[in-house]
């Protein structure tokens, strides 16, 4: 049984696949998105709610990032987390993720345990 469908945005398939993995360990049912406006999509299409989360990758090569993605998903369903994810810590959004729509913040590479702790504090 899953505990809901959670979002990757993130355009590295090692990366995303990796997460995937994870999540799924974790039993949640993943979407995995490589643009902004896919996810934006997702969230378009979740008619019977069933997104808990999203986990996005501040900057994608080939379209919209997570910083220009939440803001549009925050006007449409402003209840679950979304979490941003990045391997730059020096980042503002990483720095303050609430000031740019973000629950939190994860470090990349970062491990199912630091996964879980993330979910565990903000998922409800």
């Amino acid at each position: 049984m899953s505990k809901g469908t959670v979002i990757i945005l993130e355009d590295d398939d090692d990366v995303s696949s990796l997460v995937r993995m994870m999540l799924d360990g974790m039993e949640y049912t993943v979407i995995i998105t490589k643009r902004g406006e896919d996810a934006v999509q997702a969230v378009k299409d979740d008619s019977a709610n069933k997104i808990v989360a999203m986990l996005a990758d501040l900057t994608i090569r080939s379209g919209s990032g997570g910083k220009e993605a939440v803001s549009e998903i925050r006007n449409l369903n402003s209840q679950f987390p979304i979490f941003v994810m990045s391997g730059s810590s020096h980042h503002p959004a990483m720095q303050n993720p609430t000031e740019f729509g973000f629950n939190a913040s994860i470090q990349k590479p970062f491990t199912v345990s630091g996964l879980q702790e993330l979910f565990d504090k903000y998922m409800k």
